[in-house]
């Protein structure tokens, strides 16, 4: 009984904070959109894809940067690279380098 009883408590608990964040939520997310899209103004978006151009990971990546500078505030420009080579590792190692 007791455990049912601490269950509930938690439960209400965590209803509280979710209820508190969202109330603060709208001013943090203009603060935020604001510097987000200052950021990403004019910016060039480098999508690294680890295989040859024409497979289906090349269709989708070039999908996707077709759509997300839509989604994206401040709209940057986003070019899809391709660099085949060992299934990948050889995008993996750039990033880790970079």
């Amino acid at each position: 009984m007791g455990n049912i009883l601490m269950r509930a408590r938690h439960r209400h608990v965590l209803s509280a904070a979710v209820l508190l964040s969202l109330t603060c939520w709208p001013g943090l997310a203009l603060a935020a959109d604001a510097a987000v899209e200052a950021f990403y103004k004019g910016r060039t978006i480098q999508m690294l894809v680890g295989f040859a151009p024409g497979g289906i990971n090349d269709i989708a990546a070039r999908l996707v940067a077709r759509q997300l500078p839509r989604f994206l505030p401040g709209s940057p420009q986003i070019v899809v690279q391709n660099q085949p080579g060992a299934g990948g590792l050889n995008v993996a190692n750039y990033i880790y380098n970079a």
